[in-house]
């Protein structure tokens, strides 16, 4: 039976583990940068008005024809 600082101490070198440390620092700013900008997306997308706006904009329908060549 083990006692319960032994328990402890391993699960605290368990989560000190630079194979999981390392994956978890590289994944938190990739994580956050691509969570912001579907956010907004996603509230931008709520308003009609903004589609009214975006298909009226010259400027998309350029960007539509030059995606379509």
């Amino acid at each position: 039976m083990q006692t319960t600082a032994g328990a402890n101490s391993r699960v605290r070198s368990s989560l000190f583990n630079p194979s999981i440390l390392w994956p978890l620092a590289f994944c938190n700013p990739v994580c956050r940068g691509i969570r912001y900008p579907v956010i907004y997306g996603l509230l931008l997308g709520r308003e009609p008005s903004t589609y009214r706006f975006l298909f009226t904009d010259p400027t998309y329908s350029q960007a539509v024809k030059n995606t379509l060549l």
